[in-house]
């Protein structure tokens, strides 16, 4: 029993000298066939993402590319003659030329239609004093239209001796023209600060002398030859003077409507007494009386 346990230790222990002796190469192709063990693997999500990054990098790529084309290629454009402003028309007017408006709008013959802004331009030629409203329009491919609407003087302003144009709505726009001959009503007493910012007491007083002159009666208006000259006053309030009418008509500050219907009764009976060449001033202004103020008889 012992004999076989001696036995099949001497096996044992020559089978492990046998081992030692092998080749080193093929201990290291031993070695070589193991797999190694593969530490924390990528996971999904993130070769996902991996892949969507670099097209999304190819993409902004290609699109910066793209761009700089298209950038080059619109600079191109805008330098050349193709688009350049050769024709513009104006039309609408009177009181301004040509040549104010295109200033304003700036537009020259250097100007692209593909750079030019419509918009702006037509603000710019609003900005000049005798244009109320204006549009820019391209005519491609090197023309473009310029509509405008002008103010209409409907007064003169004296204001400490100059004159200065009021639209039909009382506002100044412009100084006059020496150049613009106009038969037009004058508006006295007014310094040159009511004009250029009014405060809210001549702002009334000119919305005053508006409804006033809107409300006179055609008929009367024909009689008397049209009003020749409108005063404003702080005090008195509004006085008017007509073309065919010696007298100064004082109409106070409100109530017109009322007040012209006693003035045509008034200038009915002047003339019934043949008084009417002699009235120097028919005053309205009270509710309860009228004065009449009259001249010497000429000799």
């Amino acid at each position: 029993m012992f004999s076989w346990g001696r036995k099949r230790g001497r096996q044992t222990q020559a089978r492990l000298r046998a081992a030692s002796t092998l080749d080193p190469r093929a201990r290291s192709m031993g070695k070589a066939r193991r797999t190694p063990a593969v530490k924390n693997p990528p996971a999904p999500a993130m070769i996902l993402t991996r892949g969507l990054l670099k097209r999304a990098l190819g993409m902004a790529s290609f699109m910066a590319f793209s761009g700089t084309l298209l950038l080059g290629g619109y600079l191109a454009l805008v330098r050349s003659e193709i688009f350049r402003v050769s024709e513009a028309e104006v039309t609408g007017a009177t009181y301004v030329s040509r040549l104010e408006v295109l200033r304003a709008a700036g537009i020259g013959t250097d100007t692209s239609l593909l750079t030019l802004s419509v918009a702006k331009a037509a603000q710019q030629v609003c900005e000049l004093p005798w244009v109320s409203a204006a549009t820019v329009t391209r005519v491609p491919p090197h023309g473009v239209h310029i509509t405008i609407r002008e103010r209409r003087p409907a007064w003169l302003a004296v204001a400490e001796g100059d004159l200065f144009y009021l639209d039909s709505t009382m506002h100044p726009f412009a100084p006059a023209r020496p150049d613009l001959e106009a038969d037009l009503p004058v508006v006295s007493g007014l310094a040159k600060s009511d004009l250029a910012k009014p405060d809210e007491e001549t702002q009334e007083m000119l919305e005053s002398a508006q409804r006033l002159q809107a409300g006179l009666p055609p008929e009367l208006a024909k009689n008397l030859g049209g009003v020749s000259e409108m005063h404003v006053d702080r005090v008195w309030g509004l006085s008017v003077v007509f073309n065919n009418l010696p007298a100064t008509v004082r109409m106070g500050s409100g109530g017109f409507e009322q007040r012209w219907e006693r003035l045509a009764k008034v200038i009915e009976d002047l003339k019934a007494r043949g008084e009417f060449m002699r009235a120097t001033l028919i005053d309205l202004d009270s509710d309860r009386r009228v004065v009449v103020r009259l001249g010497r008889e000429s000799a």
